[in-house]
């Protein structure tokens, strides 16, 4: 049996020999060139990456940006790049007229309120035709502004002149000057100063506003008046400028801090009435300072200002805007309910103020026939008048 498997088992070793090769072959095989060995694993390597990327969900709080390189050749030469000087000197005029100011806003740093600020503002049509200017308004009467030229050419200039009163004011200030034009852009331009008021005499209150009646008189007004130590202000005069105003002045510390009693007399007019207390100094730097007052002396339910609107017939049948104010007299609280006007054609527009009521009258045409008519306001206060108001038609 022995001798059978040895028989047996000899094909199958003969025919492994023959089928095996060379040693030296395994030599050559088993290991492949490295570079190409190593770009293989890369290769795998980068796919598996990027199979994982496709798989693996963003974090919470992770956005999914893509970042796209622009090839090399597509950025621009750096000799071509142009700064915003560059670009803004070399761009074309825009078409039509286009106004612009250089400096739009005047920061005049700190200056004490007795002085007036003063500056030019440039105005420039930086367009392709020109640049009408059609009206100059300052933000309130402390500022004045006129304009050199209304009509600038393209490429040309003008200026706007304006003074800033600083007088009674103290802290941070912002005033604007509103220019309108035909730059369909920018139709109204506002150019401003800015800065700060300072000042070596405090006045508290800056203004005087009082009310009283037939049974509750106006109650004496007491102003506050204090100077710097390293500036004393010596007081030699007050003026009211109204008979029916007095102004009594009792020194505090002397040349240094005072107090003013304002009063009215009995006989003050009924209605409001306005003034200006002057105070007179022998202060080179303030000679004279001024306290304006409005006291009320309410005889009637409310005051009505003005009793009378006036239109001028020769501005033709182009419409105007008047208005009127509505203020507590012997009624503290009250509320319009109506305004009545002649001609339908009026619009009313009834603005709550601090005080009162503005009545703002739109589209008014100054026309003959309105002459002699009245608006009737009326109101919620109980036992009350409606209240009228005469057109006066003139030219």
């Amino acid at each position: 049996m022995n001798h059978l498997l040895k028989y047996s088992l000899l094909p199958i070793t003969i025919l492994l020999l023959v089928a095996l090769p060379h040693p030296s072959a395994f030599a050559e095989d088993a290991a492949p060139p490295a570079e190409e060995e190593t770009a293989a694993v890369l290769e795998v390597q980068t796919e598996e990456m990027d199979v994982a990327a496709e798989e693996e969900p963003a974090h919470a709080g992770q956005s999914q940006t893509e970042e796209v390189d622009l090839p090399a050749e597509e950025a621009p030469p750096s000799d071509e790049i142009a700064s915003a000087d560059d670009a803004e000197q070399d761009a074309p005029s825009l078409a039509g007229p286009v106004i612009y100011s250089p400096t739009p806003v005047f920061d005049f740093g700190e200056a004490d309120n007795s002085q007036t600020i003063e500056h030019e503002f440039v105005i420039e049509n930086r367009g392709t035709e020109t640049l009408e200017i059609s009206n100059v308004v300052a933000d309130c009467g402390c500022t004045v502004a006129q304009i050199s030229s209304r009509s600038i050419a393209p490429g040309e200039s003008a200026t706007v002149g304006g003074a800033l009163r600083l007088h009674g004011r103290l802290g941070p200030q912002n005033r604007g000057i509103r220019i309108s034009s035909n730059d369909p852009r920018n139709p109204l331009y506002i150019v401003s100063f800015r800065g700060t008021a300072t000042t070596l005499v405090t006045i508290q209150p800056t203004r005087i506003n009082a009310r009283g009646t037939a049974s509750e008189p106006i109650a004496p007004q007491t102003i506050n008046v204090q100077a710097a130590l390293s500036h004393p202000l010596p007081i030699i005069h007050l003026d009211t400028g109204n008979p029916h105003v007095q102004a009594e002045l009792v020194p505090l510390v002397e040349d240094f801090q005072y107090r003013i009693v304002l009063t009215a007399s009995e006989s003050l007019p009924a209605g409001q009435t306005h003034g200006n207390l002057r105070i007179f100094t022998e202060s080179e730097k303030y000679p004279e300072l001024g306290v304006p007052y409005t006291l009320l002396n309410a005889t009637t339910d409310f005051i009505v200002a003005p009793e009378q609107i006036v239109l001028n017939a020769r501005q033709g049948q182009d419409p105007v805007t008047r208005q009127f104010v509505v203020r507590p007299g012997r009624v503290a609280d009250f509320q319009i309910t109506r305004v009545t006007t002649p001609d339908e054609r009026i619009e009313v527009d009834i603005v709550r103020l601090a005080d009162g009521f503005m009545v703002r009258l739109r589209n008014l045409v100054p026309s003959p026939e309105l002459n002699g008519e009245k608006i009737v306001i009326e109101t919620d206060a109980e036992g009350t008048a409606p209240l009228e108001v005469t057109f006066r038609v003139v030219g």
